[in-house]
């Protein structure tokens, strides 16, 4: 049975993580904010490729760690974990991305909010040649408390794919892809934390010295 003291290492073990996660936030909200001074095209391309890159680096390392390791069923149920945690904001956040970046524009109607213990929703609808596009959305504080119903916003749509669309709430979306990428590298940095942490010890044990080629 685990003793007070057992409780008090592991509590300790935790808060010594706790500066490489606020120094991992950090990196995460600069890139964040260095790619949106991005074109919109870009910001697209980058997001959009870091999700297959996610996907292969994940079940890489899960393969590594099935080769060496003995405790299968353990791995193949952190391998689920990773995964859905990997694409939580993905699946919301990519169609945004390729109607933003990719999208036309034109105007659409709030027809009602929907409002939860957590998030803000704005339900609004878009005509097309006539077809009536009804969709909601996630949106932010800031823009939610701009809006009443009927109140005219501006709607991002792919003309290939009207059911695409992406009311367009930059700060929301912004929010969005920084989850995306903090999932992200908190999931390379979980799967890779021994190497991680052996390298950080031995640049620290040598005190920085980099040794001079030969």
């Amino acid at each position: 049975m685990p003793t007070n003291y057992d409780y008090n290492e592991q509590f300790k073990d935790r808060l010594k993580a706790l500066p490489l996660w606020a120094g991992l936030f950090a990196i995460v909200f600069l890139i964040n904010k260095g790619i949106w001074s991005l074109d919109k095209v870009v910001v697209m391309c980058l997001f959009i490729a870091f999700v297959p890159i996610k996907f292969f680096a994940i079940v890489l390392r899960c393969l590594q760690l099935w080769i060496r390791e003995n405790k299968k069923i353990g791995l193949l149920l952190l391998f689920l974990l990773f995964i859905v945690s990997a694409f939580i904001f993905d699946f919301e956040t990519v169609p945004k991305l390729l109607a933003y970046g990719l999208g036309a524009e034109t105007l659409g109607k709030v027809t009602d909010f929907i409002v939860t213990t957590r998030s803000h929703f704005v339900v609004y609808e878009f005509s097309i040649n006539d077809v009536v596009f009804k969709k909601q959305q996630i949106v932010s504080m800031s823009y939610f408390n701009t809006l009443k119903v009927g109140a005219m916003v501006t709607i991002n749509y792919l003309q290939d794919n009207p059911e695409i669309s992406f009311l367009a709430d930059l700060d929301n979306l912004k929010f969005e892809t920084m989850g995306t990428l903090f999932l992200g590298f908190g999931i390379f940095a979980s799967l890779y934390a021994t190497e991680i942490k052996d390298k950080i010890t031995s640049v620290i044990n040598s005190g920085f010295q980099f040794r001079k080629p030969a």
